[in-house]
């Protein structure tokens, strides 16, 4: 729109009375200002827009991605890696494993860790192995789906056997016999002696590598993000996918016997978020997925800085429709009637045209062989003119002709019988050459040359169709709506409610039918028993007559009808075409049954097969902070937190909140920072400071300063070599800054493994004599 100036000062008068009478808020009004000169005139073009309620409605809906991975490839292993044994830096998280040389920016392989095991296709017999991003659909096998670890401790190690061997193939490594290269490999915090002891006998005994090096992920990613890891005071939140662990760091030693562990990670957000789900959306329980509840978790849950205040907000319906998320499921779109009833009767009249030519294919058939039938009998009463008796008797015999009478009746039979197959296909054949239009009536002075021909194939047609013997066809019932709609305001009343009775009718005789079949398969209902003692009546009457005359009476119709499940659904199609003539009429002269049919009709398909997130946002991941949300018997992060620090003096108290860290997978939702903070300004004491940090890419870091530390010199000081692995153990540990803390399995455990299984008697020695105990809440175990 252009404005003069006089015009736009109006305008913008006018706009700022609205704004100022009904407030900034009242309107989203974006307003674009483009000045253009030229020839000394000023143009002023304003452009005002609002959304509409449509927009809106439709602005917060998504769809399910579901990315399927793609394999990984395979890399070539060029002479400069082997020649300079460079080291392979592992993460081998619960989730993923990031794999990759210490030269590397970025990791070269990233796979869930993952197999699966399955009947392979070219031999049945054997299995076939798949492993991370070679599985293509996760949900297709679910239950096929195996892992090595249980929580975040390796118990399956022919499964990581199979992982090693899924990475070194697809990293090109080519040598015979070992891996020339020096592993760094990450472990969970407190790891116990025997799985270290069954790690490096896999690794030096089966791919004889030359060195190996164990560090905490956790650790590694503080390496990453903190400017002096050596000598660094900082309490680290690992969050994970399988466990939480809460690390205090003094001096940039770990304070192993002060770690604590929460067993609640993604997976069990995922899981929960799922059965949420499921629960709400009873309907689509098949389409709701750990792989779609993972992808809701990654886009749109957030930490709630007050969990109390937001489920109140939730309550609303206005904060509800604002910030509700929904995802819309794949779905068919519904046909609308007139559609649907033009499609039915398409399909009505292909199926006629398929039973007619069926028909007209029989009936050729069935003429050819009375034709044939008709010409031995002939034969026959040929040989009976000819009084060759003997012959004929041994033919009339073959024929199943007991005289020659017989021989006569026959051939009249099938005579007649042919007579009118043949009317049959003449009549049809005219009838298909015939247009629908009748012509029998018009003079021939005013028919073209064609229409006559029509004409005269029309007369044919009619002569032969009273010459057809006819049936008695059932009087079809016709509504009488009346001729004419009443015009006096009381009498178009009560021809309305008269409509309305008549469609109820027939609506409720329908319901009586679904009612009866219903009761039909039901034993002790007396539309059951009705039925079965018509049949039993029907059985006692046939053992008396030696012919069986059921249906010869259009009474036995009815009988049928007492007896059949279905109930005499056949006369449904002639129900329908009433209906929709008194609904037609209904629509047209009753408003009030307008108004209520459009009601009923109005079904919205697309909002059915949506899913709505609404609380789910803030109560999925609040379950890092109240595990007991579902069921567990721990503690959560701030009073883990709150737990761990009551542990230390206030001088160091002080020292490890300057830096408190946040890593894992779960750190990267929203306001995860924010709500430490705000749990640490609740505990802390007055005016203390603290601060806070996140990792920069919590997922990745942990491989990331892994690989720094691996460039670094003090690597290869603090490697595991094969003589320390023969000298002093399997379960040998170089202690670093990353490392665990290694205690020695006591002798008595190792010598006794019959009173207690290995792995439990050594994790729970390990645990005790390295005085580092692994906690759920505020227990010691």
């Amino acid at each position: 729109m252009v404005f003069s100036s006089a015009g736009l000062f109006i305008g913008v008068c006018h706009l700022c009375l609205v704004l100022l009478f009904y407030g900034t808020k009242a309107f989203c009004i974006n307003s674009i200002f483009i000045y253009i000169r030229n020839l000394n005139k000023e143009i002023y073009i304003f452009m005002m827009t609002e959304p509409k309620e449509d927009d809106v409605e439709e602005q917060n809906i998504f769809t399910f991605q579901d990315n399927f991975p793609v394999p990984d490839p395979v890399y070539d292993y060029p002479e400069s890696l082997h020649n300079n044994s460079m080291p392979l830096v592992i993460d081998n998280g619960t989730f993923e494993c990031r794999v990759g040389w210490a030269t590397d920016s970025k990791p070269r392989l990233t796979f869930r860790n993952l197999i699966a095991k399955q009947k392979s296709k070219k031999s049945p017999e054997s299995l076939e192995v798949q492993i991370g991003n070679d599985i293509s659909n996760l949900e297709v096998i679910r239950w096929q789906l195996k892992s090595q670890f249980d929580r975040n401790i390796i118990t399956q190690y022919d499964s990581q056997e199979q992982i090693f061997d899924y990475i070194f193939s697809h990293l090109g490594i080519n040598t015979v016999g070992s891996i020339d290269h020096p592993i760094l490999l990450t472990e969970a915090i407190c790891n116990p002696n025997y799985c270290r002891n069954k790690m490096s006998e896999l690794l030096f005994e089966c791919y004889h590598v030359p060195s190996v090096t164990y560090g905490i992920d956790a650790m590694f990613s503080l390496h990453k993000n903190h400017p002096c890891p050596e000598t660094a005071n900082a309490l680290v939140l690992s969050c994970g996918y399988n466990t939480t662990h809460i690390i205090p760091v003094l001096d940039g030693q770990v304070q192993i016997q002060d770690c604590r562990r929460i067993s609640i990670g993604g997976q069990h957000m995922e899981s929960f978020l799922q059965r949420v789900l499921q629960l709400k959306y009873p309907g689509h329980f098949a389409h709701i997925t750990l792989s779609r509840a993972a992808e809701i978790i990654r886009k749109h849950c957030k930490i709630s800085m007050d969990y109390g205040t937001d489920i109140l907000n939730w309550a609303s319906e206005v904060y509800y429709l604002d910030n509700v998320v929904k995802y819309q499921l794949p779905y068919t779109a519904a046909t609308s009637s007139a559609l649907v009833q033009e499609a039915q009767k398409e399909k009505r009249l292909q199926q006629i045209k398929r039973l007619k030519q069926l028909n007209a294919k029989r009936r050729e058939e069935k003429l050819a062989e009375e034709q044939e039938q008709l010409n031995e009998l002939m034969t026959l009463h040929e040989m009976y003119e000819d009084e060759d008796d003997e012959t004929l008797q041994c033919a009339l015999q073959q024929h199943g002709i007991s005289s020659i009478e017989h021989l006569q009746e026959s051939i009249a039979k099938l005579g007649a019988s042919i007579q009118r197959i043949r009317l049959k296909i003449v009549l049809e054949e005219v009838e298909s050459k015939t247009i629908g239009t009748d012509l029998l009536g018009m003079p021939d002075e005013m028919l073209t040359p064609d229409q006559q021909e029509q004409k005269r194939r029309q007369r044919l047609a009619k002569t032969i169709a009273s010459e057809m013997p006819s049936k008695k066809n059932k009087p079809e019932k016709k509504l009488d709506l009346g001729d004419l709609v009443p015009e006096d305001p009381e009498a178009l009343q009560d021809w309305v409610k008269d409509l309305r009775k008549q469609r109820q009718k027939i609506l409720d005789a329908r319901v009586a039918r679904k009612q009866r079949k219903a009761d039909m398969t039901k034993r002790r209902t007396h539309a059951s028993q009705q039925r079965m003692k018509i049949i039993t009546e029907l059985a006692r009457g046939s053992r008396k007559k030696k012919e069986d005359t059921f249906g010869l009476n259009d009474d036995d119709w009815n009988v049928y009808k007492e007896i059949n499940k279905d109930a005499g659904d056949s006369d449904s199609e002639a129900e329908q075409e009433t209906i929709d003539e008194l609904e037609t009429l209904l629509r047209e002269y009753d408003p009030e049954f307008k108004e209520s049919n459009d009601m009923n009709k109005l079904v919205d398909v697309k909002e059915y097969y949506r899913l709505h997130i609404g609380v789910e946002q803030i109560r999925v991941p609040e379950l890092l902070f109240q595990p007991s949300m579902i069921g567990l018997d721990q503690a959560g992060i701030a009073e883990t937190m709150a737990f761990i620090l009551s542990k230390f003096s206030p001088e160091d108290q002080d020292r490890m909140v300057q830096f408190v860290f946040l890593t894992g997978g779960c750190a990267s939702l929203p306001n995860f920072k924010e709500r430490i903070e705000s749990e640490l300004m609740q505990m802390r004491p007055f005016q203390s400071s603290f601060r806070v940090f996140a990792a920069d890419d919590p997922s990745l870091d942990a491989w990331s300063g892994a690989q720094q530390w691996a460039l670094s010199p003090a690597f290869e000081a603090y490697s595991i070599t094969r003589a320390d692995y023969d000298e002093k153990g399997r379960e040998y540990l170089k202690e670093h800054f990353a490392s665990n803390q290694y205690v020695p399995t006591p002798k008595q455990a190792m010598s006794s493994p019959a009173k207690t299984s290995p792995i439990k008697g050594l994790i729970s020695a390990s645990s005790t004599a390295s005085t580092a105990p692994m906690a759920t809440s505020t227990t010691t175990i």
